[in-house]
């Protein structure tokens, strides 16, 4: 057996591990059990899986754990909430992922279904990131660049003009 081959053999296995984890963490959400370290870790699980994938050319599987970590950093950013129907969702693609990467150890045609899912997923509302420690705030905000240290008459009789902008944020 190549190198190549026993690396993607424990490739499969940090797999099974990784999907261990991801499973155990959404039970934690369901439950309400679960604190910013269990989000972090379900994001890692997928992400983990897709960098490891992409190492070994295993697109459908790449492709898969990209949308639904994408979806899952939503999560993680606190733009989305983990309501029942979202818990459900994140369930049916952890098994969807589990699929996938079955998929790729025997070489086989990719799950079906796995479309449909993303799609649900990709379609959860977004919600506004709460206030607080690590919050992002999308709130519009005006930067007045005025000149420090220069009274207003003194601009004034100068002929400069302050900056304003106009910064709003998108997510």
């Amino acid at each position: 057996m190549s190198g190549f081959e026993q690396l993607k053999i424990t490739f499969f296995e940090e797999c099974n591990e990784l999907l261990q984890s991801l499973e155990g963490g959404l039970a934690d959400i369901r439950e309400g059990t679960t604190n910013e370290d269990t989000v972090h870790a379900i994001f890692r699980a997928v992400h983990s899986i897709k960098g490891g994938a992409g190492a070994f050319g295993l697109g459908d599987l790449v492709d898969f754990a990209h949308r639904f970590e994408t979806v899952l950093d939503d999560l993680r950013s606190r733009r989305l909430r983990a309501d029942a129907q979202a818990i459900r969702l994140f369930f049916q693609g952890a098994d969807l992922l589990h699929d996938h990467v079955r998929a790729a150890r025997s070489d086989a045609p990719p799950p079906d279904g796995a479309d449909a899912v993303l799609h649900a997923l990709e379609a959860l509302p977004l919600t506004r990131a709460p206030q607080g420690a690590g919050a992002v705030d999308f709130t519009p905000m005006l930067i007045d660049l005025g000149f420090a240290g220069l009274a207003e008459d003194q601009q004034a009789l100068n002929g400069t003009v302050p900056w304003q902008i106009r910064f709003t944020p998108r997510h």
